[in-house]
């Protein structure tokens, strides 16, 4: 146990860093944009980097897949099964990416792209040459850097793997504060991603072939034939990347096309300050996933099922209170952020809110499935989700504005998601749903709900002074932190909780 707790909090640490340079890269850099490239060419890089988004898709769903695997393989000692499998999917990825860059160059040649995207402040020309860019950085960087990246989380190596791409997240922070503020070219800002992830993947290359040289990276030991059968399961994670591009990047279309392109700046910064959330549940999320798929590897029954219990509840746990504090005092933080250049819509962003808190009960509960490459019917969810999405957020935009699209998201995760996912995980471990929920999920929501009406009653005599943005959230924390300790943890919780300075002291987490 202490050794898997030390792995983990070396993760966690890692994460950390590389929440707080996602912050910056996606929360402080906004200023930066709007200073110097205003609202409308803002929302316009933004509605290209949605519509080539989708070429993450080329994967097939194979980083996720075949990384479970290499990670299997590893921990059984099996160094000939993780190399057939890293090089296959490397050739697969290989011939994809010649087909994935001749689609977007022949759509770029073909395309009314300024007409598409609605451009005001882009030529055609530019807007064209962007597209190649972006579409360059994800074809040809993005998904072998994730797959060969994947060497850190399948070798027991996720902390340093972590730390390399928090390096490479600076990097792209320093490089796209620089372009934004020395030029007004959106292609100028592609060009540089690009060759920052160049560099980036042959660092990697490098370090890999130092700190794991019994890991060869020789296509030889691969096969086109072996490659073809990963593609098969494989394509059930792309469920998951179709789902995920629809309810981002196609939310953001939706909103360009209806809405216009300054929509689109308030409906992606305002969906940004609530996945502050998912992001930094994320930060022990990610360090969990390879240990989850060694326990199940290795047959460790009774630990998965505690693992994923805990998961589930620290997830929730912490949604509700992040959600309590964002909604609390977000709304002065955002108008500080965008320097009131943005337009703050307080129902989107409770809307938003809602549905970090449910995405806890549903994405924690779907997290084991995905690492034990249980996934069938989880991924065909995501998909259902997507589209009820979609077509929601088209039925309910006319009428509603950014209300609507946010609230067609809600209302998906609700009737798609919130309940079925936990009962495919109570299924998978072969637990009751209804013990599962009760035990993982309902207390952290009650003692949510308590406080809520604690803090809405209060707010009336509070004001604006100092009192209400520090003095207040640090009491909402205090109260949450005491009653989910006395009334959501279980004794074997607090008694980890309890042995934390302990271990501390004799150098583990």
């Amino acid at each position: 146990m202490d050794s898997l707790l030390k792995r983990v909090a070396a993760g966690v640490g890692a994460n950390v860093i590389g929440y707080l340079l996602t912050f910056a890269n996606s929360v402080l850099l906004v200023p930066v944009f709007l200073a110097f490239w205003g609202g409308q060419l803002y929302g316009e890089w933004l509605a290209l980097s949605a519509a080539i988004g989708y070429l993450a898709l080329l994967d097939l769903g194979m980083q996720t897949y075949v990384v479970n695997r290499m990670c299997q393989a590893y921990a059984r000692g099996r160094l000939d099964e993780l190399h057939r499998d890293l090089h296959s999917a490397i050739e697969i990825f290989a011939a994809v990416a010649v087909v994935g860059l001749a689609a977007v160059t022949a759509f770029v040649a073909l395309a009314p792209v300024g007409r598409l995207f609605n451009l005001q402040r882009t030529s055609p020309h530019v807007a064209g040459l962007s597209l190649v860019l972006l579409g360059m950085n994800v074809v040809l960087n993005s998904i072998p850097m994730g797959l060969v990246g994947g060497l850190y989380r399948a070798t027991g190596a996720y902390a340093r793997g972590q730390m390399i791409g928090n390096g490479l997240r600076l990097v792209q922070f320093v490089v796209t504060a620089a372009v934004v503020w020395l030029w007004t070219s959106v292609a100028t800002l592609a060009a540089g991603w690009v060759a920052m992830n160049t560099v980036g993947i042959v660092l990697i290359l490098s370090d890999l072939r130092r700190f794991r040289p019994e890991v060869r990276l020789d296509l030889s030991a691969g096969s086109w034939r072996h490659g073809a059968r990963l593609v098969g399961p494989a394509l059930l994670f792309l469920l998951f990347g179709i789902a995920s591009a629809m309810n981002l990047q196609g939310m953001v279309l939706v909103v360009n096309s209806f809405l216009g392109a300054v929509a689109v700046v308030q409906f992606v910064t305002i969906r940004t300050v609530a996945n502050v959330v998912p992001q930094g549940i994320g930060i022990v999320n990610s360090a969990l996933w390879p240990e989850i798929t060694v326990v199940d590897a290795r047959g460790e029954r009774e630990r998965l099922v505690r693992l994923s219990q805990w998961l589930v509840k620290a997830n929730v746990s912490v949604a509700v209170l992040a959600a309590l504090l964002i909604r609390f005092v977000g709304p002065d933080l955002y108008r500080l952020w965008t320097g009131r250049q943005v337009v703050f819509e307080p129902r989107v962003l409770d809307l938003f809110l809602i549905q970090v808190v449910l995405m806890a009960i549903w994405n924690a509960s779907g997290l084991p499935l995905l690492a034990i490459n249980r996934q069938h019917a989880y991924a065909w969810l995501m998909l259902v989700n997507s589209v009820v999405s979609i077509g929601l957020a088209l039925a309910l935009v006319r009428s509603f504005g950014l209300i609507g699209v946010a609230l067609g998201s809600v209302l998906a995760d609700v009737v798609c998601n919130l309940l079925v996912v936990p009962w495919l995980l109570s299924r998978a471990l072969e637990r009751p749903v209804v013990s599962f929920l009760l035990t993982s999920v309902a207390a952290p929501l009650i003692i949510g709900a308590v406080l809520l009406v604690l803090v809405e009653g209060a707010e009336p005599f509070l004001g604006a002074s100092a009192w209400r943005l520090v003095g207040v959230p640090i009491v909402m924390i205090g109260f949450y932190g005491i009653a989910t300790y006395r009334f959501s943890l279980d004794e074997q919780e607090r008694r980890l909780i309890r042995g934390m300075p302990r271990r501390v002291r004799a150098g583990l987490p």
